[in-house]
């Protein structure tokens, strides 16, 4: 961000904070979150994910939005907290988001790719714990690493090309592949790439070429096959309308329970107190007649006892007031929430549908 956009994003910060209008803060936060934190998130998620455009087969592209809206879901949370508290309570908004975005990377990729975490751990130890190699965060945010001598410096714009070059051939330094898992060969390659970059790296960077030269690295993009039409960059707009067209498909719903599961509790509530068909009519009680979950799963999903949800299943689907009202939270929020649930719901059904059909024909 611009020095100028930075400063006026941190206005819009103070002024949120410190306005007591429930109105008037309702509409800042959504200036904040659309104008400013999602340029943030979305810029910190493509390059930690490396996420190359239009590849609907590579698990970043499709979680990309997932993990964002998760970022978003926790500034509200956040933000909301800290009305009333004063505009001294938050220093830098673009740091904080950032962190919040590399966080959230972070954690994806700690629970996507566990090998690499490993990896991750032993480069950090090592960076730490022998005296030539150093790590550090200049900027609060992104940790880099290097020689004792760079400590402090910041990553220079050939480092990235150095490593790739070398990520696509590595023998243009010397190690020992066979051995180069025990500590101390480890740390002799790690020196070795440092030494040919010459300049401070990014610590994920590092893991990556690191990972690359051991062919331990998962995250591959291959075409697909057959399928680079443009469907899976549509979004369907009325997962309500879809789930009653299928819901003689048991597998086909049980897949729609499990994607729901796994949104944020915010989602769920959103989604499910008011999941319609076309006409208008509750549909939420289908998962519990199709046999996909019991009353018992639906309210524990919901984050409500079992009283709480057999009351309000007789008034299913519920307004966006009331549900607001539940969530403490703007109506618009509600909405928001909605709408972030049904994209990812979206998405991974379509992801199962492609996968099930290139199976089926492969079969």
């Amino acid at each position: 961000m611009t020095a100028k956009v930075t400063r006026e994003a941190d206005m819009l910060l103070r002024a949120f904070l410190d306005e007591a209008d429930e109105t008037k803060s309702n509409h800042l936060l959504e200036e904040i979150i659309s104008r400013h934190a999602r340029l943030i998130i979305e810029r910190v998620i493509a390059w930690k994910l490396n996420v190359k455009p239009g590849r609907w087969d590579s698990v970043e592209w499709q979680e990309r939005e997932d993990i964002a809206e998760e970022v978003v879901v926790q500034l509200i949370r956040r933000l909301g907290s800290m009305r009333g508290v004063g505009s001294d309570a938050f220093g830098s908004f673009e740091d904080y988001v950032a962190t919040a975005a590399h966080n959230a990377c972070s954690n994806y990729l700690r629970r996507k790719y566990p090998e690499r975490s490993r990896l991750k751990y032993r480069l950090r130890y090592i960076l730490s714990h022998h005296k030539q190699l150093g790590i550090w965060r200049p900027d609060g945010r992104e940790w880099l690493c290097g020689l004792a001598s760079w400590k402090n410096q910041r990553q220079l714009r050939r480092s990235s090309d150095r490593l790739r070059q070398l990520s696509g051939d590595p023998d243009l330094i010397s190690y020992a592949l066979n051995s180069a898992r025990r500590e101390h060969d480890l740390l002799c390659l790690v020196k070795s790439i440092l030494e040919f970059v010459d300049a401070p790296v990014a610590l994920d960077e590092l893991v990556d070429t690191v990972g690359d030269i051991f062919g331990t690295n998962t995250k591959t993009y291959e075409e697909p096959d057959d399928l680079s039409s443009g469907v899976a960059g549509e979004i369907w707009s009325d997962t309500e309308a879809l789930l009653a067209e299928r819901i003689d498909k048991g597998a086909y719903l049980s897949q729609v329970w499990k994607e729901i599961r796994e949104l944020s509790p915010e989602q769920r509530t959103a989604l499910l107190l008011n999941l319609k068909d076309n006409e208008g009519s509750d549909i939420t009680v289908i998962f519990v007649s199709s046999g996909v979950a019991t009353i018992s799963e639906m309210a524990e999903v919901l984050c409500l006892t079992l009283e709480e949800f057999v009351d309000i299943w007789k008034r299913l689907p519920l307004s966006d007031e009331d549900i607001a009202i539940r969530l403490v939270i703007s109506v618009r929020q509600v909405g928001s929430l909605r709408l972030s649930g049904r994209r990812r719901l979206s998405r991974r059904m379509e992801l199962f549908e492609r996968q099930r059909d290139l199976q089926i024909r492969r079969s």
